[in-house]
């Protein structure tokens, strides 16, 4: 199975929102990723995979991007533990992705 990027925020997000909403301070940095911005990183290498039948390809993408945007946070929670590691407690939001393609896997 090839697993596909994801966007990451690329700074200690959770330690950092955390710190601005105890204090009342704004977070200075971005929650997310436009989309556009990934389909310009990676577009290319994901359209090349999701064309090959012979592996299983895993787009954990999904379960973050909708069609503007690659959310670091969902549903008030944050989708990180740490500046690029998915928080254990949201792995739930990828099982589908990964039953799907290990299902496909040749």
């Amino acid at each position: 199975m090839l697993v596909g990027p994801i966007a990451y925020p690329g700074w200690d997000m959770p330690s950092e929102l955390s710190r601005s909403l105890a204090f009342g301070r704004p977070l200075e940095k971005p929650t997310y990723l436009p989309a556009e911005e990934f389909q310009r990183q990676y577009g290319a290498a994901l359209q090349h995979f999701e064309t090959r039948d012979n592996i299983g390809f895993a787009r954990p993408d999904k379960a973050l991007c909708d069609t503007s945007r690659c959310n670091y946070v969902l549903e008030g929670r944050s989708m990180f533990a740490d500046a690029s590691h998915i928080a254990q407690a949201e792995l739930f939001r990828f099982r589908s992705i990964f039953a799907e393609a290990l299902a496909t896997q040749r």
